[in-house]
């Protein structure tokens, strides 16, 4: 921690300034920089809020689609990617995705071999 001032004047005539050092805010924990949000991806769970780190942005997210006409799906990750790359701690994502979507679990329509 760093002081503004050293120096002390003692008996000598003078104005000794000593700043208020204040550091009840300063939190070691990031909870407050964190944000949650809804929008439209071509990766990531959708059955739930998935946790989304500046070190795995694309692993989670996929890749933006290109700006279409009227769609502001590409807008919302540009601007979650932008946030996350200029200090936020994480993002909470909903995927948002139509009505009938649903989790195929099974291992033959997936293309894989049954053992």
């Amino acid at each position: 921690m760093t002081h503004l001032f050293a120096r002390k004047l003692g008996a000598a005539p003078g104005v000794q300034l000593n700043p208020l050092q204040d550091n009840s805010e300063i939190n070691a924990d990031q909870r407050d920089q964190f944000f949650a949000g809804m929008l439209r991806l071509s990766r990531g769970r959708i059955d739930k809020p998935f946790l989304v780190l500046p070190s795995n942005i694309q692993d989670k997210m996929g890749r933006g689609g290109p700006l279409g006409k009227g769609t502001n799906d590409y807008k919302s990750y540009v601007a979650v990617v932008e946030a996350l790359k200029n200090g936020a701690a994480g993002a909470v994502l909903q995927r948002l995705v139509p009505a009938g979507t649903v989790i195929n679990t099974s291992l033959s329509k997936l293309g894989r071999a049954s053992r």
